[in-house]
């Protein structure tokens, strides 16, 4: 169990860490639609952007977090 539990511990820093990679109006976005729950259209009236920004905005900052996040795996791997 209490490998179970380091493991999450360890998951939740990995996830923190590549966030912290994403650009903050991207992290932003990221966070009130994932975390939060929001639509694209709450999120824009919340920032004053257009939908079609939030969404540019979340699809860029997934490929940003994917890429963060794999080289974090990359690196743990060569450790």
């Amino acid at each position: 169990k209490s490998s179970s539990a380091a493991d999450k511990v360890e998951e939740r820093l990995a996830i923190t860490e590549a966030l912290r990679e994403v650009p903050a109006g991207q992290r932003s976005c990221l966070v009130l639609h994932f975390t939060e729950g929001l639509t694209y259209r709450e999120i824009g009236e919340i920032l004053g952007v257009s939908e079609e920004a939030v969404r540019k905005r979340v699809v860029r900052g997934c490929e940003k977090f994917r890429q963060a996040y794999r080289q974090q795996e990359v690196s743990k791997d060569e450790v």
